[in-house]
């Protein structure tokens, strides 16, 4: 029971992270959207805090804001 918790809060937490903060519908095809949904169904661990910048340094929610890219995903660690 408590791997299925942590698997769907995982891909709740990559629809929600997608949908809210691109502002979006999810792509369910999209390559980037898909490798984590890859990943979890390989029952690899997502961390959460990592997502979350990768969503916010990607080029597409930044210029969603402005024209100007001033972060990129290689600033986001994985633990």
């Amino acid at each position: 029971m408590a791997e299925f918790k942590r698997r769907e809060h995982d891909r709740a937490l990559m629809h929600r992270s997608s949908s809210f903060k691109l502002h979006r519908d999810v792509d369910y095809q999209d390559a980037h959207y898909q490798s984590w949904l890859d990943r979890l169904a390989h029952g690899q661990q997502v961390d959460p805090d990592q997502v979350i910048c990768l969503f916010l340094t990607s080029e597409e929610y930044q210029r969603r804001f402005g024209s100007v890219i001033t972060r990129n995903n290689s600033e986001c660690r994985s633990r």
